[in-house]
């Protein structure tokens, strides 16, 4: 996603577009952006949300993806390519989600935390429960530009952990 160059109200809409990642429930509330015209640091952007009904319910049970990326997912990693993959850019994408355990519930299971390692990219989560509320952190990495194809295959395994471990839930049990 360029934005280098758009007007502020353009690049929240940009970024609104960027997020939703086919939710249509989710609303962008306001974003923060910084070292946006120090092109010698990253780029980073702050942001608060919410999302209506991102949960399932089941009895006295309420499930809920707390993930709200999917990693992996590229076609362009596929073994009929015969060319090695050219990334625009490297990525960090750094995530903290706060949840607030609603009043008469309690955490049943919540998924352990991981780190999932290849030479130019990582994967970690980390939860972590204070009070009414559960911590999740996580970041994705991308430090390459370019992956010759040989590395494809284990680079597919690395994202197929990543898959796997994204579509853990937490689940909350009435009390």
């Amino acid at each position: 996603m360029r934005i280098d160059g758009k007007k502020e109200n353009d690049r929240f809409q940009m970024l609104k577009n960027y997020l939703q990642l086919g939710n249509n429930k989710f609303t962008l509330k306001d974003y923060k952006e910084y070292n946006l015209d120090n092109l010698d640091s990253p780029l980073r952007i702050t942001f608060n949300f919410y999302i209506n009904n991102y949960f399932s319910k089941l009895k006295d049970e309420i499930f809920l993806n707390p993930f709200l990326e999917e990693y992996g997912l590229s076609d362009d990693l596929n073994d009929q390519r015969m060319a090695g993959f050219k990334a625009e850019y490297k990525s960090i994408d750094d995530v903290n989600i706060t949840l607030k355990i609603p009043e008469g519930y309690q955490l049943k299971h919540v998924p352990k935390n991981e780190n999932i390692e290849y030479p130019e990219s990582y994967f970690n989560s980390i939860f972590i429960q204070k009070e009414d509320r559960l911590h999740l952190k996580y970041k994705f990495v991308n430090d390459f530009i370019f992956m010759p194809k040989e590395n494809y295959r284990p680079l597919k395994t690395f994202q197929n952990k990543i898959i796997e471990f994204l579509s853990e839930t937490i689940s909350l049990k009435k009390i």
